[in-house]
């Protein structure tokens, strides 16, 4: 116990960081083990666009590139993204990691160019031509949930996951009396983030 409160609110000498500021560390981009392939994500320019159609050849014709994948490429190998928190009575959109029948956000995935090197995939990438059909989209919680908003998930209704109402125990003592705000819609974020660092370093 002593040796770990003599931590606490004390000044310590950070050992890592002569080796992060004179770059003798090595980060996992440093890292490049035999046969490691690269891969650049085609992203939607769009909040909310339908596809059209994408067309790969180009892509797929430059010397480096192993693979350029599309959602359908992968529909049948690839299980859509599970929801790892749900609540009762929650009604969970089919999310790919890359999508097949339109975008849905800026930055939604459609293509992934898998190359020899990163600036091979990267060049690849640009050569990959996504056609869209831009749909109307929608900012905020509040104009989503209106009548006739945009749909984004054909298997969500309304763009509404969950509609209910949970109650929690009371305490006994001044709670029950206290004054109680007018009740007002409680919208969801993300809550749950899982990022890959290229920035890590040892």
């Amino acid at each position: 116990m002593e040796t770990a409160t003599r931590y606490i609110g004390s000044s310590i000498k950070r050992r890592e960081d002569p080796r992060l500021l004179t770059g003798r560390a090595t980060y996992v981009d440093d890292l490049a083990p035999p046969q490691t392939l690269a891969v650049i994500f085609v992203r939607s320019p769009h909040a909310h666009a339908r596809l059209k159609g994408i067309n790969a050849e180009a892509a797929r014709a430059v010397p480096g590139v192993v693979a350029v994948l599309t959602g359908a490429d992968v529909e049948a190998s690839m299980r859509p993204v599970p929801i790892i928190w749900r609540l009762p009575d929650m009604k969970a959109p089919t999310r790919r990691a890359i999508t097949i029948d339109k975008a849905r956000f800026v930055g939604d995935i459609v293509a992934a160019v898998v190359a020899e090197s990163r600036a091979i995939a990267e060049d690849a990438a640009e050569l990959v031509e996504v056609d869209y059909e831009v749909l109307p989209a929608v900012t905020n919680q509040e104009a989503a949930m209106q009548p006739g908003a945009p749909l984004l998930h054909d298997d969500v209704p309304g763009n509404t996951a969950r509609r209910g109402r949970d109650v929690f125990r009371q305490s006994e003592g001044s709670l029950p009396s206290a004054q109680r705000p007018e009740p007002r819609p409680q919208f969801g974020y993300t809550i749950v983030r899982s990022m890959m660092r290229r920035s890590s370093a040892r």
